[in-house]
């Protein structure tokens, strides 16, 4: 990432990573929701990462059951 970050397209890699990174439609809402919250390519990278970190781990908008 570091690399990536020092190139003059930085921001350009970066949006193309979080597109990777969002493969459903879950992700998809997600980065769309947080892009504009990203204020550099830094930022976009590690919301990617988040994304990527985060995929098929079953995880679900649905809030908790709670008493």
């Amino acid at each position: 990432m570091s690399v990536a970050l020092a190139q003059p397209d930085a921001d350009a890699a970066a949006i193309h990573a979080l597109a990777a990174a969002a493969r459903s439609p879950a992700d998809q809402a997600l980065a769309d929701e947080l892009l504009p919250l990203c204020t550099s390519a830094a930022a976009t990278f590690a919301l990617a990462r988040l994304i990527d970190s985060t995929a098929g781990s079953g995880r679900s908008n649905a809030a908790p059951d709670h008493p």
